[in-house]
């Protein structure tokens, strides 16, 4: 009877414990009672002339938790909220980007792990702004040395190490964000003769072909050690704005891109070595920045870091509001 009776338990919990599950599942697809707006809210979302209504439940506006979304229809902001002169909530957004952020959170209650939503080519950078306006982590991609690159170099970790002689030139996998100021920078790790061999900066996109055995990228402004810039996306006049330093053992280098003022500043062990502003007459090919790097000698080595806010001691990331 004891061992009838123990089954009997053990088949009891492992039923619970389904039951349990089932409601959190189900849980998920209902929103929670809302005291202070019980029934769907409707948002108009208005910028630029163009307008959307949407109509949803407030807890899938709250899906990521961290987010500035989150926050403003939280109970306490709720109130503080704008409303237009039907009682709707009224929102100064990108349309066409809010409805796919709307379009994954909800597919989100649904399947957590759920991918973005496609965005449209014209739309990315207007996404890029919204994204890092609300802090919508899923939407923020973070960077890396391209996995898929016609090189010679290794990749492991962020650390590149040159094997073969003669120019190898690598991007990372995504562009810098145009929506504030953006930094990279990579600590040399060994540079058997800094007279030359390595270059970093940005170009206007991911070297292809033959385009990876040169720095004479056109399209680019690239800092070389010893030589200082090269490049046609800056005036010719601009270069010597900028120190011409060897890219030693241990050193960090470093650099800042602007997309207000389209200036680029150029970092040392902490310092700036001087600061360009590429070319107006170029702007228009600058829409995508990658981060490029170009080594020479075998055994150089470097890595790179993406993640970082800016030089130590320095605070250069105001963000773009609008």
């Amino acid at each position: 009877m004891e061992t009838w009776a123990s089954g009997q338990q053990l088949e009891i919990d492992t039923q619970w414990e389904k039951l349990t599950k089932l409601g959190d599942l189900m849980g998920s697809f209902w929103p929670e009672y809302d005291s202070l707006t019980p029934n769907p809210i409707e948002i108009n979302c208005v910028s630029g002339g163009f307008q959307k209504i949407f109509m949803l439940p407030r807890t899938v506006l709250r899906g990521i938790k961290e987010s500035v979304l989150a926050q403003m229809f939280s109970d306490e902001m709720l109130p503080e909220l704008q409303v237009d002169a039907e009682g709707r909530f009224l929102l100064d957004f990108n349309p066409e980007c809010f409805a796919i952020v709307i379009d994954y959170l909800q597919n989100r209650r649904l399947k957590p792990n759920c991918p973005i939503p496609h965005i449209p080519r014209e739309q990315q950078q207007n996404m890029e702004i919204l994204a890092e306006r609300l802090c919508l982590t899923p939407f923020l991609k973070k960077n890396e040395i391209t996995p898929v690159h016609g090189t010679s170099l290794q990749v492991l970790h962020g650390q590149l190490t040159a094997t073969h002689p003669g120019w190898q030139v690598i991007s990372s996998r995504y562009p810098l964000t145009l929506t504030k100021v953006t930094y990279f920078e990579t600590t040399v790790k060994c540079n058997p003769d800094p007279k030359g061999g390595l270059a970093i900066g940005i170009c206007n996109r991911m070297p292809d072909g033959t385009e990876v055995h040169s720095i004479g990228l056109i399209g680019s402004v690239l800092y070389v050690s010893g030589n200082g810039l090269r490049g046609d996306m800056i005036e010719y006049d601009d270069i010597d704005n900028v120190k011409k330093e060897l890219l030693t053992d241990g050193c960090v280098f470093g650099v800042s891109h602007d997309a207000l003022t389209h200036d680029v500043t150029w970092w040392l062990n902490g310092q700036s070595l001087g600061t360009v502003r590429l070319r107006e007459d170029r702007i228009g090919l600058m829409r995508t920045l990658f981060p490029v790097f170009g080594m020479y000698i075998p055994g150089q080595k470097m890595q790179v870091d993406f993640s970082l806010p800016g030089p130590p001691g320095h605070s250069i990331l105001p963000a773009i509001t609008g």
